[in-house]
């Protein structure tokens, strides 16, 4: 559907240019089937007891053997496959432009929202989710030299290191090939995370007990370039708390990846620290970049979950 969109917009001109998104142009249609990216429901229980389901692109229908109720409390118990595709838009491997390995929002089937309109199977055409609130606990097993960034509180960090261990404690890191790194969110509507043997992470305590992460690569641009993010978001704490409310969690994590920058529960993906790198902008300019890109939307859609899909 979104490679078909693409296509349909590069044969309209404006301005004598093709309307298309130049990060997806016609890629989709090219990709190899290792390339691809998919999800594939391979089985659904509610309460244990299995459903019936039917796709609609990227839409799961499932006909309920037994109606929720309000207020009552189910048991949903799902098993799919997923493929990682190359990366096109948000989600992906092997970013042509930041060499990030793995960039990973999107990456699992997600309930859509009901709220006082119905249900919101909205599909899935390059925009983000409607999704609702939730408590998510996220084990990620991969091998023990990637460094990991996204949403959510890491729970085992004196067991993974990478800065993530307390101040003072030496790690214990389990002599594995792989390390089990274990998060919990509450109260998100999403959860995304990157991972690259070759993040550089950076931290820094800010007001209200608040941490900042930074996990970047250089992706061409200067590293001090990157680390100037943790102190204009540190200067636009204030500004956001005064406009938005209180800022619901304990940690925000701006990290190298995706496809120019979008912003998730907790985190942001960025392809580069700003527009003052390559465009002669003041550091002004950047922070400001900042603030519009990076900060407004997050802490707007963690807070009030915007539906920005329609």
């Amino acid at each position: 559907m979104m490679d078909n969109r693409s296509r349909r917009q590069g044969q309209i001109s404006i301005n004598g240019k093709p309307d298309w998104d130049p990060r997806v142009r016609g890629r989709i249609d090219s990709l190899q089937p290792g390339e691809i990216g998919y999800q594939k429901v391979k089985s659904l229980k509610l309460n244990g007891v299995p459903q019936k389901f039917e796709e609609l692109e990227t839409i799961l229908m499932v006909p309920l053997t037994q109606a929720i109720l309000p207020g009552q409390k189910v048991v949903l118990d799902m098993e799919f496959e997923a493929q990682v595709p190359l990366q096109i838009r948000r989600s992906g491997r092997d970013n042509p432009t930041t060499k990030v390995r793995y960039s990973m929002s999107q990456w699992y089937p997600r309930i859509c929202a009901y709220d006082k309109a119905g249900w919101h199977p909205t599909p899935y055409v390059g925009r983000e989710f409607y999704g609702p609130f939730g408590e998510f606990e996220v084990n990620i097993t991969i091998d023990k030299n990637y460094i990991l960034g996204g949403t959510g509180y890491l729970k085992n960090a004196n067991q993974i290191g990478y800065g993530y261990e307390a101040a003072g404690v030496k790690p214990a890191v389990p002599n594995t090939d792989k390390l089990t790194w274990r998060f919990t969110a509450s109260n998100v509507h999403d959860f995304m995370w990157a991972a690259d043997p070759e993040f550089i992470h950076k931290t820094r305590q800010i007001k209200d007990g608040i941490t900042l992460h930074l996990l970047y690569k250089t992706a061409g641009k200067k590293a001090e370039d990157w680390e100037h993010i943790l102190t204009q978001a540190e200067k636009a704490y204030p500004f956001m708390e005064k406009q938005f409310g209180a800022y619901p969690y304990k940690q925000y994590s701006f990290i190298t990846g995706g496809d120019g920058g979008m912003e998730y529960p907790m985190a942001t993906l960025l392809a580069s620290p700003g527009p003052g790198c390559t465009n002669g902008f003041t550091a002004g300019t950047r922070a400001c970049w900042l603030l519009m890109k990076a900060c407004i939307p997050g802490w707007m859609k963690d807070l009030l979950l915007m539906e920005k899909t329609s």
